[in-house]
């Protein structure tokens, strides 16, 4: 929603980052939406003529505003796993902003924001390009865990992660292996796959997995020694 009303006072989603006079990515997309999430004191407080971790800005690091925390993400409090994807035919062109009118593919057809396991300052104006998300979603299971995940005694869950639509809507993801298949809902023009097509292939919904943690085993088998062997030994 903050992406719209942006787009309609602006005429397009906000850039990526902007840049400074040397070309060096200054501020993020996360802070120019601050007023469009009900933050307006926070972006008034920050200061545009010095990049985002200068001595002012960086004071405001601490209260990052909740849209950008994951509550099941242990990062700290200050990061955000929230990003944008970064390429030519995304909606976040490394150069410039994106209409909505630029989006051949349709706004409900095309992602617009993703969670990733690699969090960064939510201040920084660092995202990441095609080809670095996609090395991260299609590599995601029990040795390389992604953003959502916990764990009780004796079993790791994890999950995939959030992905925000150019419409504003909202979907969940877990693991898929085909790399093409988010060029296809990355890419703003290619006309390849709609959501309904990607959520059996992608697995939108659901996409939960667990893996048992050997160490929990242990412990409860050390556990149950110590309490009984004692037994053992008096009653003989």
């Amino acid at each position: 929603l903050a992406l719209h009303n942006y787009a309609s006072k602006y005429g397009s989603f906000p850039p990526a980052f902007t840049l400074d006079a040397q070309g060096k990515p200054m501020h993020s997309w996360r802070v120019l939406l601050l007023p469009f999430l009900e933050q307006q004191s926070v972006y008034d407080e920050y200061a545009m003529d010095e990049p985002w971790d200068g001595p002012n800005n960086r004071q405001l690091l601490q209260r990052m505003p909740r849209v950008y925390q994951c509550l099941t993400n242990a990062s700290p409090n200050f990061e955000t796993g929230y990003c944008v994807v970064v390429g030519e035919r995304t909606c976040f062109p490394p150069h410039g902003a994106r209409r909505l009118s630029d989006i051949t593919d349709g706004p409900s057809n095309t992602l617009a924001i993703v969670e990733t396991k690699q969090t960064v300052p939510w201040m920084e104006p660092r995202d990441l390009s095609l080809e670095q998300f996609k090395q991260e979603a299609t590599s995601w299971g029990p040795n390389n865990l992604p953003p959502h995940f916990h764990s009780d005694t004796f079993t790791h869950y994890y999950t995939g992660g959030s992905l925000g639509m150019a419409d504003g809507s909202i979907y969940y993801f877990g693991r898929q292996k085909e790399g093409a298949l988010w060029d296809k809902l990355l890419q703003i023009d290619d006309g390849a796959l709609t959501v309904s097509e990607a959520s059996e292939l992608l697995n939108f919904s659901s996409g939960s997995s667990n893996r048992a943690r050997p160490e929990g085993y242990l412990a409860l088998a050390a556990f149950l020694t110590l309490v009984f062997l004692p037994a053992f030994w008096l009653r003989k």
